[in-house]
Formats: C-alpha cells, structure tokens, sequence
C-alpha cells in the first residue's frame, strides 16, 4: 500500500491551494496565506481487525512557500515534505477564526450518540507532521470494561 501523503484538489472547484487573508497574531498585519489539503491511508485497527483508514489534513503555506513550492503543488501528487497524517484526539471544539464555526464532537456511527470522555464531548483533528514517530492521541475512558463484539465481513473491510 502506497502510504504517502497526497495533495488533492477542491472536488467543487478543482483548485489545489485555497487563498484566504489573516491577521498576523503578532503583528497584526493582514497577510495572504494558502490552505493544501491532502490525504492519507493508514493501517489501524478496528474491532481486532486490521483496516485501512483515509485520513485527511490541511496544510497553511505562506505566500513565500507557495512560490517555492510553486509546480509540485498539484493535484494527486505527493506533498514534497516527507510526513503522515496524525490522529489528534481533544476535549476543546476547534472554532474557525474565519467564520465562527464550532467543530462538531465526534459520533458512534454518521447520526450515532455523541462520543465522550470523562463525561465531556470528544473531537477530533488530523494535522499533517514530518515527525515520522509521532503517534495519534486517542482519548478512552480507563475503566470501561472490554466488550466483546461481533464485527461482521463489511465492517472488517473499509
């Protein structure tokens, strides 16, 4: 399996970099930046199976890096920075500093219960890291019991 992170395009509008304007933290300065998604498949584990997960990340590249970087930036190709994806798990929704918009907590299924840890809703975020060793960070009670579950051939297969 090919498991090399991958740039790809908008679906919508078959652009690689989206372009948007923020205001520098420090300094206050309105700057450009561009936004890459790109994309991964990994082996996890899932219910004593092995699988293959898509993972997806966003990379920010400033206007200097978008000029360096320039013609790799396309769509299916391999991101020039060797790295993965990581799985970060948190108690804390991020909000989108753009539009206000509060992350959703992650669900058992599309339109299951409302996962949690410690009673708090749990959320998820996938970051792009050149740290090969860097392991995801699942947030799972301690004191649950181990429950036995019968998986069937559709779910064992993703």
């Amino acid at each position: 399996m090919n498991n090399n992170v991958i740039i790809k395009a908008d679906a919508t509008t078959g652009a690689v970099l989206r372009m948007s304007t923020i205001k520098d933290g420090l300094t206050g300065e309105m700057k450009e930046i561009g936004t890459v998604r790109v994309e991964q498949s990994a082996f996890t584990m899932r219910k004593g199976f092995l699988v293959t997960s898509k993972r997806s990340a966003f990379i920010k590249l400033t206007g200097d890096q978008i000029e360096s970087l320039g013609n790799l930036l396309i769509d299916n190709a391999t991101f020039p920075l060797p790295g993965k994806i990581v799985i970060k798990e948190t108690l804390t929704p991020y909000v989108n500093k753009t539009t206000g918009k509060v992350q959703e907590p992650k669900r058992k299924g599309k339109d299951g219960e409302i996962i949690t840890y410690q009673g708090e809703p749990v959320y998820m975020n996938a970051d792009f890291t050149d740290n090969m060793a860097e392991p995801d960070e699942f947030l799972r009670e301690s004191s649950a019991p181990a429950m036995i579950e019968e998986v069937s051939e559709e779910d064992a297969v993703e």
